[in-house]
């Protein structure tokens, strides 16, 4: 091959070390393109050198550097492939259709609920699963508020945690949306289309969020301290860190700043800002895409330019 690219590179126990180290014997360049925000900060480390890291921003960048020791030459930032076809979704379906699929008041704002990963959802010291109590709870608490009751509620379970809600008994006007894709998914952006504003404990779905340009609130959950404070991801998506979520230390704070949210209380600015610098740092309306495949095609240009001087000096 010309060019070997592996990813994630950095799952414990992966046999990817050896595949870099054998391309390297080879001669082959090998490219690590970095699929998810939190790849570089909560899974193991770069063992094995490769020619090129393609990272999605400066802060991935930084974490290549000082948490994997990836000289700066070696890194390019491409922006965010992943969301390349998110960012190319229309809505296919009118307010009251979606309404009416979901049992819902058409009149009334919908706040989507985005369900986390196990990694972040579960509580190590009480059964998997238990973020469904906390929805439950959750929802509860928005009943009893004067100013949010009245609102629709839709649940977008995790794409890998659908198990679980199978079986949910889901009040009146609260609906649960099971996933259709891992990545890319019009449901989803269906769902963020016709919602007011996007609540969550800690997951990549904030960002689809930031996408479809919804504000995006998270409030602290004490059994779920591990997947959000323990995590160096969580700070990054927070107003407080540059990011565009709300954070809400309580669930009275957290009721306040969904009030707000629903009424349009948002910057909308706010959230293009930061999406072009965490997912488009080369352009907001240039797909990234494109730009890592030049980057792939630079490092295979690289090694032909190579050969062939070593070639022309024997």
């Amino acid at each position: 091959p010309d060019v070997l690219l592996i990813t994630p590179l950095i799952m414990s126990g992966s046999q990817q070390p050896d595949f870099v180290k054998s391309a390297k014997a080879l001669g082959v360049p090998v490219v690590f393109p970095v699929f998810s925000w939190d790849n570089l900060s909560t899974k193991g480390l770069v063992h094995v050198l490769p020619d090129r890291v393609l990272v999605w921003n400066d802060r991935q960048r930084r974490e290549a550097i000082e948490m994997h020791q990836v000289p700066d030459p070696y890194i390019t930032v491409t922006g965010a492939p992943r969301f390349d076809d998110f960012f190319g979704m229309r809505p296919q379906m009118s307010r009251q259709r979606f309404c009416d699929e979901y049992g819902f008041d058409a009149t009334q704002p919908i706040v989507l609920y985005l369900c986390s990963s196990e990694f972040v959802a579960r509580n190590k010291w009480v059964e998997a699963g238990r973020e469904i109590d906390f929805v439950r709870t959750w929802t509860g608490r928005l009943r009893q508020d004067p100013s949010l009751r009245g609102c629709n509620i839709l649940i977008r379970p995790h794409p890998r945690e659908r198990a679980q809600w199978t079986g949910f008994e889901a009040p009146e006007r609260v609906a649960v949306a099971l996933p259709q894709a891992m990545n890319a998914d019009p449901s989803l952006f269906e769902a963020l289309h016709h919602s007011a504003v996007a609540v969550g404990l800690n997951t990549s779905a904030q960002l689809e969020a930031a996408v479809a340009g919804k504000p995006v609130l998270t409030v602290l959950v004490p059994e779920f301290a591990a997947g959000q404070q323990g995590t160096l991801h969580f700070s990054y998506l927070l107003k407080e860190q540059g990011g565009f979520v709300e954070l809400a230390p309580d669930m009275e704070t957290h009721l306040r700043q969904m009030a707000s949210a629903v009424a349009g209380e948002y910057d909308p600015q706010a959230i293009r800002r930061f999406v072009e610098s965490f997912l488009r740092p080369r352009g907001i309306d240039r797909p990234a895409s494109p730009i890592m495949v030049e980057a792939i095609e630079a490092v295979v240009d690289e090694r032909r330019a190579r050969a062939a001087a070593g070639h022309a000096t024997s």
